[in-house]
């Protein structure tokens, strides 16, 4: 979703009183990066396959200020959908959303038809 919409996930939000995340220092990159990517993937996760995006490294900063810092994730979770309904239609989101979790909520409803069957 951070990738969809980094508009919405990887802004400031002013009304809530951002600041957003800490810049990584140039002269410490390297070891900041690995700390960087334990916190959001956890351990035994290098995080190579994320590097493929341009902005992986902006991606994992707000990853980690939205949702691993003193923040509620659930609560930052449903401040940023709400950002999103604000911004987008719901076919602009439809036609962001990222393939997985368009397979996602496919399965989920075709489970869901079986058991209301």
């Amino acid at each position: 979703m951070i990738e969809a919409f980094p508009d919405i996930f990887c802004e400031k939000d002013v009304v809530y009183g951002e600041r957003g995340p800490k810049n990584i220092e140039q002269e410490e990159q390297e070891e900041q990066k690995k700390e960087l990517i334990n916190a959001v993937l956890k351990k035994g996760n290098s995080g190579v396959r994320y590097e493929f995006s341009v902005d992986y490294l902006k991606y994992f900063l707000w990853y980690r200020y939205r949702f691993l810092s003193n923040k509620s994730k659930p609560a930052s979770h449903v401040r940023m959908f709400s950002k999103i309904e604000e911004k987008y239609t719901p076919d602009e989101i439809r036609e962001k959303l990222p393939p997985v979790l368009i397979r996602v909520a496919d399965k989920t409803v075709s489970l869901l038809a079986e058991v209301i069957e």
